[in-house]
C-alpha cells in the first residue's frame, strides 16, 4: 500500500511543474499505466477528476458518469458519499497537501468471486465504507483521489 502510494504522490509532484489541466491528466495517465502493470494492486479504485463536482466546500461523488476503474469495482450495487470534511493541511510521507478532502464513501458489492486474490480483500457481503482524500489539482474543481482505505 506504502508502494502504491508513493507512486500517486510522485505523480502527483511531477505534474505540479505544469498547468493544472495537463496536470490532471499526466497525473491520471501515470496511475493507469501503474494499474496496468499490476504495480498498484490494493488501491480500491481510482475516481477521474470528472466524477467529482465541487459546489462550495461541498463535494458530489457523480455515480452516473462512467467508472473507469479496471475490473476493481465492477458489479457495485450502491454507493453514496456519507459525509465530508475540508483538512487545511494533510501530510503525508513529509509532504504537505493543501486544500484536501476527505470523503467517506459507502459502496455495497454484490458477492464477487471472479475478483483477482489480492483485490478479494476488499469486498465485503454487504456495505464497505471507503475514506479518501482528494487532492485539489486546479480552482476549476477538478480533482483526484490520492489515497484511501477502507473498512467493512
Amino acid at each position: 500500500m506504502k508502494k502504491a502510494f508513493s507512486i500517486i504522490v510522485l505523480c502527483l509532484v511531477l505534474a505540479s511543474c505544469s498547468s493544472p489541466t495537463s496536470s490532471a491528466i499526466r497525473a491520471y495517465t501515470d496511475y493507469r499505466e501503474a494499474l496496468k502493470s499490476g504495480e498498484i494492486g490494493n488501491i480500491l479504485a481510482f475516481w477521474h477528476p470528472e466524477m467529482l463536482t465541487r459546489n462550495g466546500d461541498s463535494i458530489r461523488l457523480d455515480v452516473e458518469k462512467k467508472l473507469d476503474t479496471y475490473g476493481i469495482l465492477l458489479g457495485y450495487e450502491k454507493m453514496e458519499v456519507l459525509s465530508t470534511k475540508k483538512l487545511e493541511n494533510w501530510i503525508f510521507d513529509g509532504i504537505v497537501f493543501k486544500d484536501v478532502v476527505q470523503l467517506d464513501v459507502s459502496i455495497r458489492f454484490p458477492k464477487m468471486d471472479n475478483l483477482p486474490p489480492k483485490q478479494s480483500s476488499l469486498v465485503a457481503d454487504g456495505p464497505v465504507v471507503v475514506r479518501e482524500f482528494v487532492y485539489m489539482v486546479d480552482v476549476g474543481g477538478s480533482m483526484r483521489i490520492l489515497a484511501c482505505e477502507t473498512k467493512s
